[in-house]
């Protein structure tokens, strides 16, 4: 049996037909936000981290490189990485499953079809939802065109502040 000779992705390219590179480049287009985020802040980073890692440094100087002597360190005289360890596998073993179970059982609970599921929402959407009213009072109090604190402020300086939330030229901003 022949061995099946394998293309360079250049001549893969130029065999493909017009239609299929034009969606080929499409889903590049498409990815490539998620692919600029992912070097830029995930792949740079731990690249960057991983050099660091195997330097001396203290932000105010220049990196100095010295190799295996950090992780020597750790694994030999460090207490502090055995404790780091032990609270990484309890978080890991204990927190993760239990906020991941109750996340979904709450997630089930909205969206389960029984009687009392419209006051279960309200209640749990609450603690969300009541600091922007407040901050909507306060605002709506701050510029009241009639006893406003920001329009009283300006009438100190001589003057009228303007009706904030009914004048077309002010209520857009």
């Amino acid at each position: 049996m022949a061995k099946k000779e394998r293309k360079s992705w250049v001549r893969q390219w130029r065999e493909m037909s017009p239609v299929t590179r034009r969606e080929a480049l499409a889903g590049y287009a498409f990815i490539s936000p998620w692919l600029f985020g992912f070097i830029f802040f995930m792949a740079i980073p731990i690249l960057a981290s991983f050099f660091i890692s195997f330097t001396r440094w203290n932000i105010v100087s220049s990196p100095k490189w010295v190799g295996i002597q950090n992780y020597e360190r750790i694994f030999t005289s460090d207490k502090a990485f055995v404790q780091s360890l032990k609270v990484t596998f309890r978080y890991a073993l204990i927190y993760l499953p239990l906020t991941t179970a109750a996340g979904l059982a709450t997630a089930m609970a909205l969206n389960a079809k029984v009687k009392a599921v419209g006051l279960f929402r309200a209640l749990f959407y609450l603690p969300y939802v009541a600091p922007q009213i407040a901050a909507t009072l306060i605002w709506m109090w701050v510029l009241n065109p009639r006893y406003g604190l920001l329009n009283t402020m300006l009438g100190w300086i001589g003057i009228e502040g303007p009706n904030w939330f009914h004048d077309p030229d002010t209520a857009i901003y």
